[in-house]
């Protein structure tokens, strides 16, 4: 749904001058507080579309490959549970 509504300039001022400071835009600074209003919290902004998650989790895979390909060939994590608590006294 649209709703258009018209602001005093002196309220624009400073909707444009908090959204700046918080690096968001206007409209978007708007629309948290009209949730925030209604007891919505963020429902709706702050929360990343399908196509934004799916980049993040490109990145961390991506991010991911190069610790693998750092470690010499054929290394593998000892996980096995004496190496864990090795020294432990266990």
């Amino acid at each position: 749904m649209t709703i258009r509504i018209s602001l005093p300039a002196e309220i624009e001022a400073k909707l444009r001058e908090r959204a700046a400071a918080e690096g968001k835009d206007p409209v978007a600074l708007a629309l948290e507080a009209v949730q925030e209003k209604l007891g919505l919290g963020k429902l709706i902004s702050g929360r990343p579309d399908a196509a934004e998650r799916i980049a993040a989790w490109e990145r961390f895979v991506a991010g991911m490959r190069g610790l693998t390909e750092a470690l010499p060939s054929g290394h593998r994590a000892d996980d096995t549970r004496e190496a864990i608590y090795q020294g432990r006294g266990e």
